[in-house]
């Protein structure tokens, strides 16, 4: 497997540099202090475990009278609405090397560990040759190690468990400056990042587009259907945006129209467009695309944006008249909890990896993406894998927000997040 994600992560390397994308160098030199500690989630409120960087923001926050004295948390929720720390998780697909920005919010990011394992080490890299991790900062629990940019490598961090690493379902909170995502194709991602463990899941390449689960949404068929286009000139596949139709829950149920407790159908979801890597080096008739960027919003209201990543187009499919199915683990770098959606608090609370699904006949359509082609389909978000006990805490997370019903959303340009 590793050897399947280094030749990987070499041809996205090559992709984006004949691109130009690599070479997109900032005018001077500016620094992404990135903060780490261990924390513990109940209730639907972040606590620091120990001293460190997370603490301190909470004593500010007390000491500006943003939150009182005795407060010793911050809650859980949408950081457009108040004064929250933003919910995600670690995904077992993030042990293979992802791109990655930020949207800098101020109180941070906390993150369960859904991998399956623990999570020993976490690495970034910078994605020029001039940032720097100057300021980065752990704790007792957290050894955080930066290196300078020189001798032709880019700055590089490590954060390490100095002990028996994040346990599964734990969490780690992670402060990370406004750094840029590709919002289109001619705009670099700030980082790429990995985790590490010393207790691999024995993970192999995927030979076919894993089983979707119940929970997850979808365009349909008909109208809002997107249209996947190659060009064979420039190795790049552009889709157009899909409008999502249908939002389907753990317990199988489903709905086609908005109400109180949903609010993301009519959404539109956009992909980024994404470079051709080549022929699929374990899947013979699959063929291989670089990391990009999928975002699903409603207007101005983001939902949840993510790397999409590990895309594969495979030959058949499970759609009645089409032949290809592209398939790619989802990275969330955002999902935003409070805007009146039950399939989005669903999906941050039980799914422990997303992928998605677009089913068309773009293999037969480009001549094995030799030629310029087109084709539509249907296209999911589904769940690949779900927590099979969520914990305490998350279940009343997940409770407290539904019972608040925030009405704030994340406003956001639609290419310009971080």
């Amino acid at each position: 497997m590793k050897s399947v994600l280094l030749l990987r992560g070499a041809l996205i390397m090559l992709a984006a540099s004949l691109l130009g994308i690599s070479s997109a160098v900032p005018a001077s030199a500016a620094a992404f202090p990135i903060l780490v500690q261990s924390v513990m989630v109940a209730g639907g409120n972040v606590t620091p475990i120990n001293a460190g960087p997370f603490q301190t923001i909470i004593t500010s926050l007390q000491t500006a009278g943003t939150i009182p004295k005795g407060q010793n948390f911050i809650p859980a929720g949408n950081p457009g609405a108040g004064t929250n720390v933003l919910p995600n998780r670690f995904t077992a697909a993030m042990f293979g090397a992802r791109n990655f920005g930020s949207d800098g919010f101020a109180q941070g990011v906390y993150f369960q560990n859904l991998t399956g394992t623990t999570v020993d080490d976490i690495e970034i890299t910078m994605n020029n040759m001039t940032d720097t991790f100057a300021g980065s900062t752990g704790n007792a629990d957290w050894m955080v190690t930066p290196t300078a940019p020189g001798g032709g490598k880019p700055a590089t961090l490590t954060i390490t468990a100095t002990g028996a690493g994040l346990a599964k379902n734990a969490y780690l909170w992670l402060s990370i400056p406004g750094a840029e995502k590709n919002t289109d194709v001619t705009t670099p991602w700030q980082f790429t990042g990995m985790l590490t463990t010393k207790n691999p899941l024995g993970m192999g390449p995927l030979l076919a587009p894993p089983t979707k689960l119940a929970l997850g949404i979808g365009t349909g068929a008909g109208a809002g259907v997107p249209v996947a286009s190659y060009s064979s000139g420039t190795g790049m596949l552009s889709f157009t945006n899909g409008t999502i139709n249908i939002a389907q829950y753990l317990n199988g149920t489903s709905t086609m129209t908005n109400g109180p407790t949903e609010s993301i159908i009519g959404g539109t979801v956009e992909i980024q467009p994404t470079a051709f890597l080549g022929a699929d080096p374990t899947v013979s008739g699959a063929y291989d695309f670089a990391d990009t960027l999928v975002q699903v919003f409603q207007g101005t209201t983001l939902f949840e944006d993510a790397t999409l990543g590990d895309i594969v187009v495979y030959p058949g499919s499970s759609v009645s008249g089409d032949t290809s199915e592209l398939f790619g683990t989802l990275t969330w770098q955002n999902v935003i909890p409070g805007l009146g959606s039950e399939y989005v608090d669903q999906d941050l609370a039980f799914s422990a990896q997303d992928g998605l699904y677009f089913d068309s006949n773009l293999i037969s359509a480009t001549n094995g993406f030799l030629d310029d082609g087109s084709s539509s389909g249907p296209l999911e978000i589904a769940s690949i894998s779900v927590v099979p006990e969520p914990p305490p805490a998350l279940l009343v997370a997940v409770g407290v927000l539904a019972a608040v019903c925030w009405t704030g959303s994340l406003r956001r340009r639609r290419y310009r997040i971080a």
